[in-house]
């Protein structure tokens, strides 16, 4: 027989030399953006939040941070804080630019935790929230988003100097591009909304999965999902 197909597939590539982080770190990044939304509004409808109709969503995932979705929706962003303080990216000439992109992602996200939006309607704000935390919230969250956008689109396509992307890189970066594509144009699309006083969370949720999506490739899910079902 051929011993080649008793071998079982690794769960991923070897890393690159230069690799300061781990696929499983990408991946838990990632993880954390794609079941946000989702928990948050799983939570809020087990435990409801009077007078909030359970079965519907809030306008903006944000919003949850006044149900019980709020331990999810803090302790993701948390979560994802810090692995993002903890993301070295790659010893070579970009690991600058991702040790910058990640802290401002680290800091920003908590922003986003502990600088809350306003309250839902019929839902009674704190006495210690102002119209400026909610400013502040946005600002976090906008920023947030344009440094998921600036991996996606910018550093995670790089390749080696003089290597041309083929192959699974090449389907990587096309996924990449995507999931950048999809980032800022659920921001205009949730800028329009927000200027219209519509809900955002559908815009918001697709931005989350695509920043989610883009670390998981990222991470190498497709060889670790190929290693499961072998």
């Amino acid at each position: 027989s051929d011993d080649s197909l008793m071998q079982i597939a690794p769960a991923s590539p070897p890393p690159p030399a230069d690799d300061l982080s781990t696929y499983q770190h990408r991946r838990f990044i990632g993880l954390a953006g794609v079941v946000l939304p989702w928990a948050c509004y799983g939570m809020a409808r087990l435990r409801p939040t009077a007078p909030l109709p359970p079965a519907d969503f809030l306008d903006s995932v944000s919003a949850y941070f006044y149900t019980q979705g709020a331990p999810v929706f803090v302790g993701t962003l948390v979560a994802l804080s810090v692995f993002m303080f903890f993301y070295q990216g790659y010893d070579n000439e970009h690991r600058g630019k991702d040790r910058v992109a990640a802290l401002i992602a680290a800091w920003t996200a908590l922003g986003v935790a502990f600088l809350p939006t306003r309250a839902p309607a019929g839902v009674e704000c704190p006495s210690w929230w102002t119209p400026l935390l909610g400013k502040a919230h946005v600002a976090s969250a906008t920023t947030l988003f344009l440094t998921f956008a600036f991996y996606a689109l910018v550093l995670f396509p790089k390749t080696a100097p003089g290597v041309k992307a083929a192959g699974r890189k090449l389907v990587r970066n096309v996924t990449y591009y995507i999931c950048g594509g999809l980032i800022l144009a659920a921001m205009v699309w949730a800028i329009f909304a927000h200027m219209n006083d519509r809900p955002v969370f559908a815009a918001e949720a697709t931005m989350l999965t695509a920043f989610g999506v883009a670390w998981l490739v990222k991470g190498r899910l497709d060889w670790a999902a190929a290693a499961a079902a072998r």
